[in-house]
């Protein structure tokens, strides 16, 4: 990219002191630069690239001679973006921790701002299902329509490299923002005896794509158990999932986001985390993915299994295995 601007974690540090309201619009909870043309993040590291576009003589004096050339995307009236994309591409564990969980920073800034469009370069089905979950209705497009704009962007995080997340105080008081909003928007309905998330084979994030043996097997087991099957991908109602699995005393499900995602803000539950390949430990030794691990453990009883035999499920369900 032309013009190039780097934001890494540790400039930040320096560039942007903590603040404790979110409604400021010169709150340092954010990233706000003028006239971007495109952006994009260092693969899973904490470095943010900005491609500005420069105004000339010519541009300041006939904005709308320019805005009309055909090659042109500077507008006359400003556009207000904030950018919903994290190191992560599109793997739905970092979209969640290295950017959407700063959601309330832009419910802060609808209330200062108009009309501030979401910019998000993921098409996966589970941004507009997060989006309607907050009751969020920004506008959301896919590309830098207007070059004459003022583009937000919370912090740049690495679920691969930013550490000492514990001590983030900023990091961690929208982290519990995020939490404490799906816990106040999940209801106790009715007990469920059980629930199984099989793994989404249709919207994954192909280098991260683990199947999960005996999956149909677990499946039947479950079922004539009394217990629930989730496919979160057909269902497209994350409302829906969160209350179902905030009701069940059991969860069977794979790790890395299926486990970060469905299970961050339960208590009190029994959780199985079926991990064939014996790669949890290492995920979760450091970092966003240690701070995640650790509020689940903590609030909840989690063992960590593999499928290969299925009937221990039902062992399980059944109460034989504590």
């Amino acid at each position: 990219m032309k013009n190039q601007i780097t934001y890494k974690k540790t400039e930040l540090i320096l560039y942007i002191k903590m603040d404790k309201t979110v409604h400021d619009i010169n709150s340092p909870h954010f990233i706000i630069i003028e006239n971007i043309k495109d952006y994009r993040y260092q693969h899973c590291v904490a470095n943010l690239y900005i491609d500005k576009y420069e105004e000339t003589k010519s541009n300041l004096e006939n904005p709308d001679e320019v805005a009309n050339t055909v090659n042109s995307l500077y507008k006359t009236e400003k556009t207000y973006y904030w950018v919903f994309d994290s190191p992560g591409d599109f793997a739905l564990g970092h979209w969640i921790y290295e950017s959407f969980i700063f959601i309330h920073i832009l419910i802060g800034l609808n209330e200062n701002v108009p009309n501030i469009k979401i910019m998000t370069k993921n098409h996966k089905k589970y941004v507009k299902s997060m989006l309607r979950f907050f009751e969020i209705n920004n506008e959301v497009v896919h590309e830098i329509d207007n070059y004459n704009n003022h583009t937000f962007f919370p912090r740049v995080y690495s679920i691969n490299t930013s550490q000492n997340i514990e001590k983030d105080e900023y990091y961690n008081v929208y982290l519990n923002l995020y939490i404490n909003h799906i816990q106040n928007n999940s209801p106790i309905i009715q007990n469920i005896k059980a629930v199984f998330l099989p793994r989404n084979d249709t919207d994954n994030y192909l280098p991260n794509d683990r199947i999960i043996n005996n999956a149909d097997k677990i499946k039947d087991i479950v079922i004539e158990n009394g217990g629930m099957v989730l496919d979160t991908y057909r269902l497209n109602n994350i409302k829906y999932q969160f209350t179902i699995i905030n009701n069940a005393d059991i969860i069977i499900l794979d790790y890395g986001s299926s486990l970060f995602f469905n299970c961050i803000f339960l208590k009190n539950k029994k959780i199985f985390v079926i991990d064939n390949q014996d790669k949890i430990y290492t995920q979760v030794c450091f970092g966003i993915n240690k701070l995640l691990y650790n509020i689940i453990i903590n609030n909840n009883e989690v063992h960590i299994l593999t499928s290969d035999d299925p009937s221990i499920f039902e062992e399980i369900i059944k109460g034989n295995i504590k």
